[in-house]
């Protein structure tokens, strides 16, 4: 099954820093029929709207997550020309804003990981009536200092590249794939230097070819202004860290568990990926999300049945 690919054109809305947006067009994909139950899907800053290519371990046929039983809408994050950056309450206010062009139930979940899970936990804290429940991966409610800098110095490799924005993007990327694995990672996985930049290098350019400077430079600090108190969170939340997570600590992730007003399931999973073990681990977080999800499923109601002229 190939999911719906289109374009929405979204009004201006108050951006959470003050001021107009102005008319927003966002791309977005459906797995499935708004006719079932629906969750959004949201991933890192890379990821775009194809929710069932770079999470394809987890959307596909034979998971919970398979386009006919649950459908799945992605949509690509905004950025401004005017160089405000969004932040990920405004990522959550247009994906409000696809939800009332979709004109359809509340979402049965909005699964976020990464700054996926930053944009799901500010959708669940201002839109609660809008979604059953809250999965949020590899994510708390605001980051480390360390974390932090790591963006800043990987910011500052681009805007002191002059014109050679394009092999400076590459290097920040390549620099960030360091802090997306477990310490231990590359030691078991290259046998020298030389694999180890090859693959850095590779990336890199990969990601350079898809991403303007000033895309990345808006979506690093977006992820470095998240700041939201968990008590805001009171529906109920599934929280999925990693144990070797370079970018979210222990003490964070705990206090984002104890802090959420409402029913919270939490796990730690071990794994070598680090901050990347979203992607990896998915034999692990394919049946957390079942379980967790399908205890939900029940409350879904599918009220509006017009929707053939939706978008």
């Amino acid at each position: 099954m190939k999911p719906e690919e289109f374009t929405l054109s979204l009004p201006s809305f108050e951006r959470h820093a003050g001021g107009q947006s102005g008319p927003v067009f966002v791309r977005c994909s459906l797995l499935g029929s708004l006719d079932k139950p629906l969750v959004a899907v949201l991933g890192g800053i890379s990821s775009d709207h194809l929710v069932s290519e770079w999470w394809s371990g987890i959307v596909n046929a034979e998971q919970f997550l398979n386009g006919q039983d649950v459908s799945i809408l992605g949509f690509e994050y905004i950025t401004f020309k005017d160089g405000v950056v969004p932040d990920a309450h405004d990522q959550a206010t247009v994906l409000a804003l696809i939800h009332e062009q979709l004109d359809t139930a509340a979402f049965l979940s909005v699964i976020g990981s990464s700054y996926g899970g930053m944009v799901a936990q500010c959708f669940t804290s201002k839109y609660p009536q809008l979604t059953q429940s809250l999965v949020t991966l590899v994510a708390a409610h605001k980051n480390s200092v360390r974390s932090q800098s790591l963006r800043w110095l990987q910011r500052q490799i681009i805007e002191i590249s002059g014109a050679h924005s394009k092999q400076a993007l590459a290097t920040a990327r390549g620099l960030a794939m360091l802090t997306y694995r477990g310490l231990d990672e590359f030691d078991q996985r290259f046998e020298g230097l030389t694999q180890a930049t090859d693959y850095l290098t590779y990336q890199g350019e990969k990601f350079a070819k898809r991403f303007s400077k000033q895309r990345y430079l808006q979506l690093s600090t977006s992820i470095d202004q998240h700041d939201l108190d968990p008590a805001s969170i009171k529906q109920p939340t599934l929280a999925i860290f990693v144990d070797s997570d370079q970018l979210v600590s222990r003490e964070l992730a705990e206090a984002f568990i104890d802090g959420v007003n409402g029913p919270i399931e939490a796990h730690h999973i071990p794994s070598v990926y680090g901050h990347d073990g979203f992607l990896k681990e998915t034999d692990t977080i394919g049946p957390l999300l079942a379980h967790f999800l399908s205890e939900h499923l029940h409350d879904t109601t599918i009220t509006n049945t017009s929707r053939s002229s939706r978008y």
